[in-house]
């Protein structure tokens, strides 16, 4: 137990505690089996957000993941969800995933998650971006395209 506001308690969960991980890296290596067979070129990116371990108290405020989506009844009138330690490093783990199964399978990775700055300017909450965040992003997304060729490639592919 981290902090108690309000006889809500915010919790330090281990990564084992996120039950969706293994089916995630199972789906993304079945997409990328699949995708394989068809031809086309994957991409995979890593999903920037805003944890990080020095979170200002007014950032923390504006958090909504841990308690909108990932808090359990522990009481009568009390309910726990993951602390910001505990989300940044669930974020890590499933982005840590993203790309070793890019690695394994031979897919094109987008380390975008390492580019865009972890602030609310790029983010309007935890993980959703700003107009100026999601301008960053496919820039990063449109730049990492180009540099892989992966649009030429296609263009000449598709008038054979």
């Amino acid at each position: 137990l981290i902090n108690n506001i309000s006889g809500h308690a915010y919790v330090d969960y281990p990564i084992e505690r996120y039950q969706s991980i293994h089916p995630y890296k199972k789906n993304l290596e079945r997409i990328a089996r699949y995708t394989r067979g068809s031809g086309s070129q994957l991409v995979y990116i890593t999903q920037p957000s805003i944890f990080k371990p020095d979170l200002t108290p007014d950032e923390k405020r504006q958090l909504l993941f841990g308690p909108v989506f990932c808090s359990r009844k522990v009481g009568t009138f009390t309910r726990e969800w993951p602390s910001v330690k505990s989300m940044w490093q669930s974020m890590a783990a499933f982005n840590d995933i993203v790309k070793s199964v890019a690695q394994d399978k031979n897919v094109l990775l987008i380390d975008a998650a390492n580019q865009v700055e972890r602030n609310f300017d790029n983010f309007i909450d935890d993980v959703h971006h700003s107009k100026k965040g999601g301008q960053l992003l496919g820039s990063i997304v449109a730049k990492a395209i180009i540099d892989a060729k992966l649009i030429d490639q296609h263009m000449e592919q598709s008038s054979q």
